[in-house]
């Protein structure tokens, strides 16, 4: 972990049908992803946020198809990724990814 942490929470990422819970945090400069449990193939995620092209909310879906919680964020990047977080007060979290020079 590099950097101060501005602000640290318990997440779920969502790939498809895959989950893992795991811890969300975010530093001056990176999006960090650790999953509790390495094991279900999903592994630790490091996004630069100056990579981050848009922040939106979006609905977090059971078996990757039903929607079951509005309380999400996808995270678009430069290399035409997208990542899903489940996690509480998402509109915080899409303020904070949204402004680069947060301290």
């Amino acid at each position: 972990m590099q950097g101060t942490i501005v602000k640290s929470t318990m997440a779920t990422i969502q790939n498809g049908v895959m989950k893992a819970d795991g811890k969300f945090w975010i530093t001056q400069t990176d999006l960090n992803f650790e999953p509790f449990n390495e094991k279900l193939g999903l592994e630790q995620y490091t996004i630069a946020r100056e990579t981050i092209l848009k922040v939106v909310e979006c609905k977090g879906k059971g078996a990757g198809l039903v929607p079951i919680t509005a309380d999400a964020i996808e995270v678009f990047t430069q290399d035409g990724s997208s990542y899903q977080f489940i996690l509480s007060n998402p509109s915080d979290w899409i303020t904070i990814l949204s402004n680069q020079t947060c301290a």
